[in-house]
């Protein structure tokens, strides 16, 4: 019993080990704020407690919209682990991805930079 029990240990830590961990990235709402700072809307959307829907789906957050999926092209994980310890360098990287993720197509057909002017989230339906 008590190797059954040892063996059933190390293999949850092994399978710990080798599964792939969520990485939150807090600090993109602030910066897509301030981003489009000079859309009103957007600014008070991006602070408010659905601030996650930018890039997540309003029901289940552990779903990425198709506003994350297009801004993940232009921003990867890697580039993000790169960046992620100096706030400058995040802000830079960040805010080109974001400008380059607003020719990508919404699924409503217009634009990701239009759908941003019109005061919507990006990930809004």
């Amino acid at each position: 019993m008590k190797k059954f029990v040892a063996t059933l240990m190390v293999g949850a830590f092994a399978l710990m080990v080798c599964l792939g961990s969520a990485q939150a990235r807090p600090p993109y709402a602030p910066i897509f704020g301030e981003t489009y700072k000079d859309n009103e809307a957007i600014v008070t959307k991006s602070k408010a407690a659905d601030k996650c829907t930018i890039c997540h789906d309003a029901k289940d957050k552990k779903i990425r919209n198709e506003y994350a999926m297009a801004l993940s092209k232009h921003m990867t994980a890697d580039e993000f682990k790169k960046v992620k310890d100096d706030k400058a360098a995040l802000t830079k990287k960040l805010g080109e991805a974001l400008k380059a993720t607003e020719a990508d197509k919404h699924s409503s057909g217009k634009t990701f930079g239009e759908v941003i002017k019109a005061g919507k989230l990006p990930g809004e339906k």
